[in-house]
């Protein structure tokens, strides 16, 4: 069964800022410190895959591919999960949009789409909101900080 969430959000930081720390595809642990345990990537452009390694904490060890598939205008960022992985799902397709409202707020449009797999719908989609909203809290605080 296919699923998808949609994240609408501001966040206090500028437009340009998310979108350089998101694209920094190698330093994704940055983003989620308390989950990765290391990153292997080969580069930091469309087409860059990266392997992120989750800690055995993360509640899901194991490994994650991902490519980044499109990066548009400092706006729009596409990436999507290769083949099958430690998280609970299937073809995962992601899309970030960005729209700066001021100086430092932006306002988030954060898409993802999937095949389920082991899991229930609304568990699955608490799962990725929980993700989606974990980030953006470490970028505001990466910000701050």
């Amino acid at each position: 069964m296919s699923g998808s969430t949609i994240l609408e959000r501001n966040v206090s930081v500028p437009s340009k800022f998310f979108y350089d720390s998101f694209t920094a595809w190698a330093d994704v642990g940055t983003l989620l410190p308390d989950l990765i345990e290391r990153v292997e990537c080969d580069g930091n452009h469309a087409g860059s895959v990266r392997t992120i390694h989750f800690k055995e904490t993360s509640g899901y060890p194991g490994v994650v591919r991902e490519r980044l598939d499109a990066v548009i205008d400092e706006r729009i960022i596409v990436f999507s999960v290769l083949g099958s992985c430690a998280l609970p799902f299937i073809d995962y397709v992601s899309y970030i949009c960005l729209d700066e409202i001021g100086p430092e707020e932006t306002r988030i449009l954060w898409s993802g789409n999937w095949q389920e797999t082991d899991i229930e719908p609304d568990d699955l989609n608490d799962m990725m909101m929980g993700f989606y909203s974990l980030i953006c809290d470490n970028l505001e605080q990466l910000y701050r900080n």
